[in-house]
């Protein structure tokens, strides 16, 4: 039975695709990389590694000694082409929750000051997030890279493309 398709499964490949690694190092790779966007709980992770092995999109190996024992995970041919195929295919729409900007909606029914509070709060957590950004960023400060490099967010919104040898393309 294969496993179903969830956005879970594809995170795990392309944190795979960087290379082998413990469930406990996935998720630590994720709070460091792409947690600013999007993160898997070991509730959601341990999981889907066991139906991922099951389908032959990942192997395990036992690793360590019996106290430091853990499981090393690896992408198979198979998993890398179910990783294409998903990269392939365009993003599906997403719903938009913001649990502040409800509270702002119905901030008329808070005591004075409270939602003024909730969105000084919020402003500094973006701020520290940007901190986060700005240190992904070039070194001139005005592109993002993705993991492998091959893609890069400009200042403009363009996505430029810089898989080739020195023949970079821009993509809209």
């Amino acid at each position: 039975m294969k496993s179903e398709k969830t956005t879970t499964v594809e995170s795990l490949l392309g944190v795979l695709s960087l290379g082998p690694k413990s469930g406990y190092e996935m998720r630590q790779m994720m709070e460091r990389s792409t947690a600013n966007f999007w993160s898997e709980s070991f509730g959601q992770i341990y999981p889907a590694l066991k139906s991922m092995v099951r389908d032959g999109l990942v192997t395990v190996e036992d690793k360590g000694v019996e106290a430091r024992a853990k499981k090393v995970y690896r992408l198979t041919a198979l998993g890398e082409r179910r990783l294409r195929l998903w990269l392939g295919v365009e993003a599906k729409p997403q719903v938009f929750r913001n649990e502040l900007l409800l509270k702002v909606y119905f901030g008329d029914k808070a005591d004075r000051g409270v939602i003024a509070a909730h969105v000084v709060a919020e402003r500094e957590r973006c701020e520290e997030k940007l901190e986060r950004y700005e240190g992904c960023a070039g070194k001139d400060g005005d592109a993002v890279c993705s993991a492998s490099g091959d893609a890069v967010l400009e200042d403009d919104g363009a996505v430029r493309d810089s898989t080739g040898e020195g023949n970079d393309r821009v993509v809209r």
